[in-house]
């Protein structure tokens, strides 16, 4: 239990990180990546535009996009390919959309590409926090994307295993040996949301370290079915029970699901489904 407490924490810190660093950070146009020496073609080009403005993958920009991208695939996963080894670090938006892109693709060919930034999250977590390091250190800022686009592969992968591809299902097992953690939490509950992959889940639980085996107790739950706390000052000490109330929010008296009632700029789902 103290090992999943402990495993969430880290979670939380890198997510409130990566989150400072997106609110202090300007945005990445595919215009700015292109240049004598870095240039991204028109599909791939206009695909990331529309990954990154359209809320639906059944937007009709995202939809032609889309289909422009998959009737291209090849040259696109090679030109994938080269932009990662091209693109500077600090362009970490622009690489994280060519990865989704790649993984839009929903294609064979790309299981070669995809295991390639999985398995090899650049650069890797460091085991120890450096001396002195906050939560903004360029260091653990660089660790945490290079984690967040490797789960951006991790995703792929498991769109090609729904499809079919049992080399998939075979990279998500190696990916549960990984040495970040996060990588090997993302590839065991893939590994444990499918009934008829649960001998994989075994092997990938199986070549878990002792101390690691509390990674094998995640598992993906319906958001609806998770047990809400209404008043969180019952499970507060002493004087914090006086705490004053959470705001009353419409679901609260009856009038509304637990449905989000925002609108979310940004890339649509194209991984699970």
């Amino acid at each position: 239990m103290l090992g999943y407490i402990a495993f969430a924490a880290v979670l939380m810190i890198a997510l409130a990180a990566w989150l400072s660093r997106k609110r202090h950070m300007r945005p990445h146009s595919v215009a700015e990546a292109s240049g004598p020496k870095i240039t991204i073609s028109p599909t791939l080009g206009r695909f990331l535009e529309a990954l990154n403005s359209e809320n639906s993958i059944d937007a009709p920009n995202y939809v032609k996009s889309l289909s422009l991208l998959k009737s291209e695939s090849k040259s696109v996963i090679d030109e994938a390919d080269r932009l990662l080894v091209e693109l500077p670090e600090e362009l970490f938006m622009l690489r994280h959309s060519i990865v989704l892109s790649v993984a839009a693709l929903r294609n064979p060919d790309a299981l070669d590409f995809l295991s390639k930034v999985a398995l090899n999250p650049q650069p890797l977590p460091p085991k120890e926090r450096p001396n002195g390091a906050g939560a903004e250190s360029p260091e653990l800022e660089r660790a945490i994307q290079g984690t967040l686009i490797s789960l951006d592969a991790i995703d792929g992968i498991e769109a090609l295993a729904l499809d079919g591809q049992s080399a998939a299902i075979e990279v998500l097992v190696r990916a549960a040996q990984v040495e970040s953690n996060t990588i090997r939490a993302a590839a065991i509950t893939a590994l444990g949301a499918r009934a008829e992959w649960t001998q994989y889940h075994q092997r990938a639980l199986s070549a878990l370290p002792l101390e690691l085996d509390h990674l094998g107790k995640l598992h993906r739950a319906d958001v609806s079915r998770i047990t809400q706390i209404r008043d969180p000052r019952a499970h507060l000490a002493g004087s914090e029970r006086q705490s004053p109330p959470a705001p009353s929010l419409p679901e609260d008296q009856g009038s509304e699901s637990t449905r989000r009632t925002f609108e979310t700029r940004g890339a649509p789902q194209i991984g699970r489904r």
